[in-house]
């Protein structure tokens, strides 16, 4: 699994997602089957969710140094998002200033 021994510079992984839009489908089915390995593998990270109302899919890492990397994943499925974490190194200390 891609989570295993993640980078200590990374301070927080946090979810935004929608309970119930056809958008935020593949973010629910991910964090159903990944949250508990996630937090196994990484006890002292903080992994949250955040549940809003027509709220896009994202995901937000914040890394050491108040960096922030933020993936869209609107109606993206759970094999595209994570494909998506391990494209865009989510899980290694970032070495440039975000792009916004």
């Amino acid at each position: 699994m891609i989570f295993k021994g993640l980078s200590s510079q990374l301070l927080e992984l946090r979810v935004h997602l929608s309970p119930n839009s056809t958008g935020s489908k593949g973010l629910r089915e991910f964090v159903k089957s990944n949250y508990k390995k996630i937090k196994d593998d990484n006890p002292k990270l903080p992994f949250l969710v955040r549940e809003a109302e027509n709220s896009p899919a994202r995901i937000f890492a914040r890394y050491a140094k108040g960096f922030e990397k933020r993936l869209n994943l609107e109606n993206l499925s759970e094999k595209q998002i994570e494909a998506q974490l391990k494209t865009l190194e989510v899980l290694t200390a970032p070495s440039s200033k975000p792009q916004f």
